[in-house]
């Protein structure tokens, strides 16, 4: 067995509470809107294949493969906030640290479970703890709301219980897609965002 996926999110944030100097001899401001955006495209695929288990038992069908999966991620951000919930030009005071924006390549151990009749890829830490990988950005926020790829719930692909005991079916292809929006904030600060996430496994019988 072996499988790719892609993630991809593009948000966009509305502050209503930024602050700009009118007159600095008198220290006074004023309060603005201003907006900002983020995006960020991810894929993912494992390097290398591995032998795969089915089992049945009754009607429940289960999978896993017999070695974690080493799964190489590949990010691109962009982003024109300066902070968490901050539009950039928000605030007088200039950011302290520069963005780190740009593009990450990762490498994680993922399982692969048979969940129902849907096949679910999860990552999972060295201590064997299925666990989402920290954001491999220090500074280049996404918006309220928005998750990184390696945040984002399993993508589900259904396959046919039939066919995986089938020998006559000697590759099988599934996929799966899920999308939606994802709002956040409250009367200072507001949030929306897409995501669409995708996966596909590929199942060769030996």
């Amino acid at each position: 067995m072996t499988f790719q996926g892609s993630n991809k999110t593009a948000g966009s944030l509305i502050h209503r509470g930024c602050q700009r100097v009118v007159d600095p001899n008198e220290d006074r401001t004023e309060t603005f809107s201003a907006a900002g955006t983020a995006s960020e495209s991810t894929t993912f695929r494992a390097l290398r294949p591995q032998r795969t288990q089915v089992t049945r038992t009754g009607g429940s069908y289960g999978a896993g493969a017999y070695r974690n999966f080493t799964v190489e991620l590949r990010t691109s951000r962009s982003s024109t906030l300066e902070g968490y919930a901050t539009p950039a030009g928000c605030y007088p005071t200039p950011p302290r640290q520069r963005p780190d924006c740009g593009g990450r390549t990762r490498r994680y151990q993922m399982q692969v479970r048979l969940v129902g009749r849907d096949f679910v890829v999860r990552f999972i830490s060295r201590a064997f703890v299925f666990q989402s990988p920290d954001d491999p950005f220090t500074n280049c926020s996404l918006v309220q709301g928005q998750r990184w790829a390696g945040n984002e719930a399993p993508v589900r692909a259904r396959v046919s219980g039939p066919r995986l005991f089938d020998r006559s079916v000697g590759r099988i292809v599934v996929g799966g897609r899920k999308s939606g929006t994802r709002g956040a904030g409250d009367a200072e600060v507001s949030s929306t965002s897409e995501y669409t996430a995708r996966l596909t496994l590929v199942l060769v019988r030996l």
